[in-house]
């Protein structure tokens, strides 16, 4: 496949916690992607903060500022999707990996059925510790991503689980946002859907249908140490010309 730039394409990697503007995208077909080596570095860079076990204490500005990032790309997510992202920032993979051969055949299903999606990063930044990302199957695999590496990185992701604390300091933030009419939905609506999930634990939770109908969402979350076996960094197939 080849690989060229495209001027209605998305930014390789998110760029919410340095406070720059995040714009809906529209949906598209899944664009070829230039992987030019300094992004791909600065994807790095996040490995390198990242490196230490278990995610630091994230500032409350740094989810306001990654709940309102998501909510600009994504208007039309609803709680729960808010929850499950606050989860994912918070904890990692660790819901998804139940067993092995499940999870790799969870991924060959999704690359095989994905078809095409809205323009997305190639990589999503969900902290500013950089201890968490998502990683986006369609720019993942039009740069010539290697499914294994990327599967690797996802179990490996579960050994290292994060921490309920930190979901429930963000689910704070989530709350004070909407009783400050921030967010789209009212403040009891937030504040009852966290308070019933703590109660549970902090379970996953899906993807609601309207962000899966709008968004389709084909995505695996990976630490942040985890990057440097997973982009294709220096593979002829994630080079202009390259094939796959």
């Amino acid at each position: 496949m080849n690989v060229a730039a495209s001027a209605t394409g998305s930014r390789l990697i998110s760029n919410w916690a340095v406070g720059a503007p995040v714009r809906p995208v529209p949906f598209l077909p899944a664009p070829a992607f230039l992987v030019p080596l300094f992004i791909l570095l600065f994807g790095l860079a996040i490995s390198s903060r990242a490196a230490t076990s278990g995610p630091k204490v994230e500032p409350p500005i740094d989810w306001e500022r990654l709940i309102r990032a998501h909510l600009v790309r994504y208007p039309l997510m609803e709680p729960n999707d808010l929850y499950k992202l606050l989860h994912q920032a918070s904890l990692g993979s660790e819901h998804a990996v139940g067993d092995t051969v499940a999870a790799r055949e969870w991924l060959e299903r999704e690359l095989a059925g994905m078809g095409p999606g809205p323009a997305e990063p190639l990589i999503d930044s969900l902290r500013a510790d950089g201890w968490v990302v998502r990683i986006h199957l369609r720019p993942f695999v039009a740069a010539g991503g290697d499914p294994e590496a990327i599967l690797q990185a996802f179990i490996g992701t579960a050994a290292d689980p994060g921490d309920r604390e930190d979901l429930r300091r963000a689910g704070e933030v989530a709350v004070r946002l909407a009783r400050a009419k921030a967010l789209p939905w009212p403040g009891s609506t937030v504040s009852a859907l966290f308070a019933g999930l703590a109660a549970q634990g902090y379970p996953a939770v899906h993807h609601s249908a309207a962000f899966v109908e709008h968004y389709r969402p084909a995505y695996r979350v990976v630490a942040g140490a985890l990057l440097r076996a997973v982009l294709p960094v220096g593979d002829p197939k994630a080079r202009p010309g390259g094939r796959r």
